[in-house]
């Protein structure tokens, strides 16, 4: 597990003397790849897939701009433009959400696994997800959480009975570490990295490989914390009414801006390569399903009993594309 921030630390450290080149973009278009052949997931290293989910987001993080953020954060009611008004913003939310409909579709594979196939593959994600924390790559990190924990996934309780006691007591590990990650926390992880790479600019390149460690947040945080609900409207008799209306915080705005920009500094920090390999073969490890779909499979997996009905999972809380 990644140690908490640095005990100590003094506040309004002076930013590096030089700052090290953004992370090379991946001109590869994974979703666009021809379908030759149908590798398993499980043929990567789950260290590997881990690198390539971070430069993947890294890269994507390390493109949000100043004016894209502030169109985002003040036309809320507009959100059926948030691709033109915030197209980074847009790939983001949608990359988080296309990476938990592929975990979730891999964790379900094909009628003919077993359940014990099936754990095998929530196991390996397991692994990934560790290795994403230690990576700092929350954003792949809550994106795999919420695939492991949507209802298709969750329900498979034979599959769940698989997975190594291990593999189960590191989930439950990595379930409450995210749930402790908030936007000090994350100030705090960059104040440390900004330190480490401050004191490795006289050293080699070498070095600064070595010390520097880049950094991707969860973009959901800052956004949630952008948002609060508005008082319960009242209809022409005086009544409440049940609609949910969503309202951004103007003094926070100034505040969470900043530090986004500062995390897209972060996010610029790593050192990883794309693997050709990879891109060429991971997305078409599986096929991608939506909620519905996996939901309706992981039904005739594993029939229902007689039990609650479902909860929808929502990878923003208000935030869909």
């Amino acid at each position: 597990m990644v140690p908490g921030p640095l005990d100590g630390m003094a506040p309004g450290l002076a930013e590096p003397e030089a700052v090290l080149e953004p992370t090379s973009p991946c001109a590869v278009n994974t979703w666009d790849v021809p379908r030759e052949e149908e590798p398993t997931i499980l043929a990567f290293p789950p260290r590997l897939v881990a690198e390539q989910l971070t430069l993947m987001c890294a890269v994507l993080f390390t493109e949000v701009a100043y004016a894209e953020c502030q169109a985002y954060f003040w036309h809320q009611s507009q959100m059926g433009g948030l691709e033109l008004l915030a197209p980074t913003i847009h790939r983001i939310i949608r990359q988080c959400g296309d990476t938990a409909n592929l975990v979730t579709s891999s964790c379900l594979g094909a009628p003919s696994m077993t359940s014990r196939d099936r754990a095998r593959v929530v196991k390996f994600w397991i692994q990934v997800a560790k290795e994403c924390l230690a990576l700092k790559n929350f954003a792949s990190l809550r994106a795999i959480l919420l695939a492991l924990q949507s209802p298709a996934v969750r329900r498979l309780e034979s599959t769940w009975r698989h997975v190594p006691w291990k593999s189960s007591r590191i989930y439950k590990n990595l379930k409450k570490r995210d749930k402790g990650i908030n936007r000090k926390w994350l100030l705090e992880e960059a104040k440390s990295i900004a330190t480490k790479l401050l004191w490795a600019t006289r050293g080699s390149q070498g070095r600064k490989q070595q010390v520097a460690q880049g950094m991707v947040p969860f973009l959901g945080l800052f956004l949630d914390d952008l948002l609060v609900d508005k008082l319960p409207e009242h209809n022409e008799d005086g009544d409440k009414t049940s609609k949910r209306v969503l309202s951004v915080v103007p003094h926070k705005v100034t505040l969470v801006l900043g530090e986004i920009l500062m995390h897209k500094r972060m996010a610029a920090l790593y050192y990883l390569e794309p693997d050709e390999h990879f891109f060429k073969s991971f997305f078409q490890a599986v096929e991608p399903m939506d909620e519905e779909e996996s939901y309706s499979l992981s039904c005739q997996l594993e029939p229902p009993r007689q039990r609650a009905g479902r909860k929808g999972l929502f990878f923003f809380r208000s935030h869909k594309s």
